[in-house]
């Protein structure tokens, strides 16, 4: 099974919905403050997206190379989840830099830190977050240290040092039916740790084991194992059935409920849970049925432009939010912060700024990978 071309694209569409979500800054004025709330604080259909999107990648490749996979030793899980991670680390650690200037003035000035204890809790983090280990904390001063959205990179890494464990337990199932019945079984899981955790955070100071830490998200990429499974072990009929049709229906459903999850939870509060589980069953057909790419919308995600996209939407996650964090800063330091035109500027120029090194940094790597060969 080759890369599916359609699902890289698809991507690129996720990302930008994460980005949208964090501009938390339109929340500020009157005009804007609805739209975000409503419509642009969405960052967990996404969010979900790429961790089921994880353990589906996994799984299609280990399944072509299950033949030399390596067995399962501390070693060989560590090169694992090395492999995974190292061909965004130097970006991960340079964004994590940047950041850092403004992270002690926010400490300093906000939280209000004086130099001894600044010091000594920049270096905590910091050691937890070279090695990719902050998200294991659970609590979100450590997770979201330094360029906030690492914890993504953190908690996949975590993921990853134990992926090979999962995989050559799930490849040992053969019948379909039992996948299926693991599948269900892991939603049940999922539903009791989401309940469990949070229950947790309330509690004491981990504060942040439900979104961000590898404990929960570790549910949601075995999940994408399970279906990648599904789909390898699909027959030729189910194929033929899914199509244009399929693509639009799916398509409409996934707008639909980004859209509206948002405005639904408002009037009913209880349903901002169930909508974790509503989005992943829709991540869940969305992987599914484009990753046949038989329909007219698998055309056109299957365009050069798209595919390429899709391929720096890793760069454009951890690049966005430190300039969006350092525009932010500067405009509410300046005195501007309330008016909402410098909002908007603050959103067009990150984007911008953000395409431009994202799309940089590509065809330098691009050029370094052709003269490598």
């Amino acid at each position: 099974m080759n890369r599916i071309c359609t699902l890289t694209s698809i991507r690129f569409f996720m990302m930008m919905l994460i980005v949208f979500s964090h501009f938390e800054f339109l929340q500020r004025y009157n005009e804007s403050n609805i739209i975000y709330n409503l419509f642009f604080k969405n960052s967990y259909f996404a969010v979900d997206f790429f961790f089921i999107m994880s353990g589906y990648g996994m799984m299609l490749s280990y399944t072509r190379k299950k033949n030399t996979f390596p067995n399962i030793s501390l070693k060989n899980c560590g090169i694992f989840a090395i492999s995974h991670v190292k061909k965004i680390y130097k970006l991960y650690l340079a964004t994590m830099i940047i950041y850092l200037p403004l992270q002690c003035f926010f400490d300093i000035k906000v939280n209000g830190l004086s130099l001894v204890p600044l010091v000594l809790f920049e270096i905590k983090k910091i050691i937890l977050c070279i090695p990719l280990l902050q998200s294991a904390t659970g609590i979100h001063a450590y997770s979201h240290a330094f360029n906030s959205v690492s914890w993504f990179l953190s908690s996949l890494f975590c993921i990853y040092l134990v992926s090979p464990i999962a995989l050559k337990f799930l490849d040992k199932i053969k019948k379909t039916s039992t996948y299926t019945i693991i599948l269900f079984l892991n939603f049940f899981i999922l539903f009791e740790a989401h309940i469990y955790l949070k229950k947790i955070e309330i509690t004491t100071f981990f504060d942040d084991l439900v979104y961000s830490s590898p404990y929960c998200r570790f549910l949601y990429v075995t999940i994408g194992m399970i279906l990648a499974k599904l789909f390898l072990s699909s027959n030729t009929k189910l194929s033929n059935i899914i199509g244009t049709k399929t693509e639009c229906f799916i398509c409409f459903i996934s707008l639909i409920f980004i859209v509206s999850k948002n405005s639904i939870a408002t009037f009913f509060p209880t349903m901002a849970f169930y909508n974790i589980f509503i989005s992943i069953i829709i991540i869940c057909l969305l992987c599914f049925i484009f990753s046949f790419q038989n329909g007219f919308i698998s055309k056109l995600l299957q365009s050069e432009k798209l595919v390429t996209l899709g391929n720096i939407s890793m760069y454009i996650f951890l690049i966005h939010y430190p300039i969006r964090e350092y525009i932010d800063a500067l405009i509410r330091f300046s005195g501007f912060k309330d008016y909402q035109f410098f909002g908007l500027v603050n959103a067009v120029i990150t984007i911008v700024i953000t395409f431009l090194i994202s799309f940089k940094i590509y065809k330098v790597k691009a050029h370094y990978d052709s003269n490598k060969k």
